[in-house]
């Protein structure tokens, strides 16, 4: 078997002095079998190798003491694994002497304190106050939590609970698990879950938000969603549903009752109870305003109902806003006859705000002026309530029809 040779020399080194990096040209460190305790000898100085760090990088022991020198000859000595050892066990006692254990070793200890680096290679003390050391000597997270005051935080695979120990979603807020709230985004597929409850009372609200749409639910029972249209539902899962009422994003309202017969649809409450309603039945729609006998008191027959009729003074018109012509009434005129059929008061005006000129903004979205707001007079527009034209004209008609009775008698 053919002996080892004892020294490698090919290619050329480059060292630089107080550097300890060797950089190789046409070396074959690695595959020379080259390790660290081998010696670099150059220039007649002889240097141990700290590590080899590739076919053409040497680290030594310590840095090179020559001159600095490029592409010069040299000889790495290979010596034995003794001499390897001894040589290793120098560059790490270097280490030691320039590095973190000489920062530690040149500090001076004191009572309540605690070294720590300041740097690479250099330490300091800081203070170890009581309650640092009544966290130090926690020996485990609910200690831990427990000495920083925060015992009732709970955790459960990711999940953090306040009030409790083993939160079941993201987040719960917890009292001492008879009510809180809870927050489990992701709770079941695309869905997020926000919960109140109260388990004591068996009162549940939750809220489930998806993309599509966001339900609201009391005690597990859906009570109003708001679907992707912009729809809100109360009482049904479907817009239009039976049994519900959806507020349209298009501006309308349905409501839909499940019985044909009798049912209120709309009621209008004011303090005095309630003063008017909208029922349905199977085929038609009641308008209804109250007119319970229990309501009124002091109830006489009306009278000069003809010439109240007369007076009035029912016209043919045009509409502004689009032109289209039909018969009706003025509401002043009608009011100086009828007054409680008629809102409003003949030429109202009042003040609103408006923007003479927007706000002005910089490119970058700060304000630079404000927007201008001015105030101006609009009309208050008058209203009739045709309904309460039906007594007078049903008295009116009343009145006739006893003085076409009298006429016919008198003919015969």
């Amino acid at each position: 078997m053919t002996a080892t040779p004892t020294t490698y020399s090919t290619g050329t080194i480059t060292a630089t002095n107080g550097s300890a990096t060797i950089s190789g040209s046409g070396t074959a460190f690695v595959s020379a079998t080259i390790e660290a305790g081998d010696l670099v000898m150059l220039a007649g100085l002889i240097v141990p190798i700290a590590a080899v760090t590739g076919e053409t990088g040497l680290t030594l022991a310590r840095p090179w003491p020559g001159a600095s020198l490029s592409g010069a000859d040299y000889h790495v000595l290979r010596v034995d694994a003794e001499t390897r050892a001894l040589t290793r066990l120098e560059a790490l006692l270097g280490s030691i002497e320039a590095g973190s254990l000489k920062a530690l070793s040149d500090l001076t200890g004191a009572a309540d304190r605690i070294p720590y680096f300041t740097g690479a290679a250099t330490m300091d003390l800081a203070p170890v106050t009581s309650f640092a050391r009544s966290l130090l000597d926690d020996t485990d997270a609910a200690a831990a939590r427990a000495t920083l005051g925060m015992g009732a935080l709970g955790f459960n695979g990711g999940n953090v609970g306040i009030g409790t120990a083993n939160p079941p979603y993201k987040l719960v807020i917890s009292n001492s698990g008879a009510s809180g709230i809870e927050y489990g985004p992701g709770y079941s597929g695309t869905s997020n879950l926000i919960q109140h409850y109260n388990r004591s009372g068996g009162a549940y609200c939750d809220a489930v938000n998806d993309a599509a749409q966001h339900r609201f639910n009391i005690a597990g029972a859906e009570k109003l969603r708001l679907n992707t249209s912009g729809d809100l539902l109360v009482g049904t899962t479907s817009a239009g549903g039976a049994g519900g009422t959806t507020v349209h994003a298009g501006g309308y309202v349905t409501t839909n009752r499940s019985a044909t017969t009798a049912a209120l649809h709309h009621a209008f409450n004011n303090p005095n109870g309630q003063v008017g309603s909208i029922i349905t039945t199977g085929s038609s729609t009641s308008f209804n305003t109250s007119s319970d006998y229990r309501l009124k008191r002091d109830v006489v027959p009306m009278a000069g109902s003809t010439d109240r009729v007369l007076a009035l003074n029912p016209v043919n018109f045009a509409w502004r806003a689009d032109g289209s012509r039909v018969d009706g009434f003025l509401a002043h005129e009608v009011q100086a006859v009828i007054p409680e059929a008629v809102t409003g008061a003949k030429d109202a005006m009042q003040t609103e705000d408006y923007e003479v000129a927007p706000a002005e903004f910089d490119a970058d979205g700060n304000q630079i002026a404000p927007a201008v707001i001015g105030t101006r007079e609009v009309p208050v527009y008058q209203s009739i309530d045709h309904s309460k034209l039906i007594p007078v004209l049903t008295a009116a008609l009343q009145e006739a029809l006893r003085r076409i009775e009298v006429l016919e008698q008198n003919l015969t």
